[in-house]
């Protein structure tokens, strides 16, 4: 059984190193394998994250031979070990698999119990987005365009959808939102030789400078820098292709059924693409998030020059942002193959819209025209207010909610209340039920019921994928109770408290 010398990289969950292609349990480059690695840390620690081999060639350089997510890993007398899974299906060795089944069965308890209660305790303020059957006609010059309403997630508009097609640097919002979540914002990113070196957009980073992550975030969306992008990746991911493991991962869970990451920048690259309809769901999901809701709203950013003794200074190159009032995003893109590219956001009236094109050579104008749509034709509609008393019932709504409706469909809303088994967590965490709203008769999305003075009346309204925080700090007082969730989460998906 081969050792292998994995080296972890500071603040990140990914581990990556050199092993001789001979030492891989005699397997083929071809097939598939699993492999048992053991690492000594100071002291023994739970980590998770994903599993690159690489062989040395025949110059000494380092060929990448798999990438794919740890099985388990397990803190143990100071050693982890790590098992590795190699391939598409790869199945354990079974020594292997009886050497940690005690120690995994346990440790996939406890993140089953974790997990499932942190599901309890975020019950989603929307289902599956109801479609748009009988709204006005408009055009654009797009190849393929989408519109869509942030906080419900309802498709207002779209035109070949769900045509595969390049996205360009609109893969940067993918790239944000991974790193906004599993990176720290602090963290000092040291520019590597291929971050340094990567062609196209660039914000001018040299071999060996140190970064904070938070700014090469802003230098990356406000200037769509792919050296700064490849620095990320490499960060957070441990390298580019655990990177786009986990941009595929994060697809995935948002529900983008027709996406393909290959790299953090949006270079061309064959199997990297995504659809309109794609991009709009996976805008509208982090436009949820404050950290990154205030990067791509930023005009104009400063940050630290190392080199010079005057600061970067960085001009956002999307101009919908001075174009359309109430403009607060999103993200410019362009390469030869994928041609102009755009997703843009404005709020009016409490209203989110976004709008995504690809391939359109009139955009600024055909975002402008696509926004004025949504706000005219599909306002919000306010269904329940947070604290309101619940017709037939004592109890009151724990959140406000909302809907994107045309003229002709509001008068199709309807609600169907639900109590919860008084024996049931969430009864016990003083949720007693719930009012599911309907649009002709299909689910839009629910409201739980509380008690009246009830504590949990005090929180902010959150969805299943809202977020809490800012670039300045850590949330207080009425939060804390969201915090203890996002703990958990943590625990379970990263392996770490903090």
């Amino acid at each position: 059984m081969a050792e292998i010398r994995l080296h972890p990289r500071k603040q990140t969950n990914f581990f990556s190193g050199l092993v001789s292609f001979n030492e891989i349990q005699g397997q083929q480059r071809s097939e598939e394998c699993s492999v048992l690695a053991a690492i000594t840390f100071q002291q023994p620690r739970f980590v998770r994250g994903f599993f690159a081999l690489r062989r040395l060639g025949a110059s000494g350089e380092s060929i990448s031979i798999g990438i794919g997510p740890y099985l388990d890993i397990t803190g143990q007398d100071g050693h982890i070990y790590v098992q590795g899974i190699l391939g598409r299906a790869a199945k354990p060795f079974a020594k292997e698999k009886s050497r940690l089944s005690s120690i995994v069965q346990e440790d996939l308890m406890k993140r089953m119990i974790l997990f499932a209660l942190a599901l309890l305790l975020l019950i989603p303020v929307w289902s599956t987005p109801l479609s748009v059957e009988a709204a006005p006609s408009v055009s654009t010059h797009a190849e393929s365009a989408a519109l869509i309403d942030v906080s419900s997630g309802r498709i207002l508009y779209s035109s070949q959808g769900d045509k595969s097609m390049r996205i360009a640097s609109l893969t940067k919002i993918m790239t944000a939102i991974v790193a906004i979540e599993h990176g720290k914002l602090s963290d000092q990113v040291t520019i590597s030789r291929n971050a340094a070196g990567k062609e196209g957009s660039s914000i001018y980073l040299k071999l060996g400078e140190e970064m904070s992550l938070q700014h090469l975030l802003y230098g990356m969306m406000l200037r769509s820098g792919n050296d700064a992008a490849t620095a990320i990746a490499e960060h957070v991911g441990g390298s580019v292709e655990g990177f786009a493991y986990m941009m595929n991962e994060k697809a995935r869970l948002i529900g983008m059924e027709h996406s393909s990451f290959k790299n953090p920048s949006g270079l061309d690259e064959e199997g990297h693409y995504s659809t309109a309809n794609d991009m709009a769901k996976l805008t509208a999901y982090a436009l949820r998030n404050p950290v990154f809701r205030e990067i791509v709203k930023t005009k104009v950013k400063k940050a630290p020059n190392p080199n010079e003794t005057w600061d970067y200074t960085w001009m956002n190159k999307n101009k919908m942002l001075n174009l359309y009032d109430g403009a607060d995003g999103v993200k410019t893109g362009y390469t030869k193959i994928a041609k102009r590219c755009l997703v843009s956001s404005a709020t009016r009236n409490g209203q989110q819209l976004a709008v995504v094109t690809l391939n359109d050579p009139d955009d600024w104008a055909d975002h402008t025209k696509l926004l004025d749509y949504g706000f005219k034709n599909f306002p919000l509609h306010p269904l329940v207010n947070k604290g309101d008393v619940i017709d037939g019932t004592s109890y009151v709504a724990g959140i406000s909610f909302g809907y994107p409706a045309l003229e002709s469909e509001k008068n199709q809303f309807t609600s169907q209340i639900q109590m919860n088994d008084p024996a049931s967590a969430n009864y016990r965490l003083g949720e007693v039920g719930a009012v599911h709203y309907m649009l002709s008769g299909k689910p839009i999305g629910s409201v739980p019921l509380f008690m009246k003075g009830s504590p949990r009346l005090k929180l902010d309204d959150h969805g299943a994928f809202s977020f809490s925080g800012s670039l300045g700090g850590t949330s207080g007082g009425a939060d804390k109770w969201l915090f203890i969730v996002q703990h958990l989460f943590r625990i379970v998906f990263t392996g770490r408290s903090a």
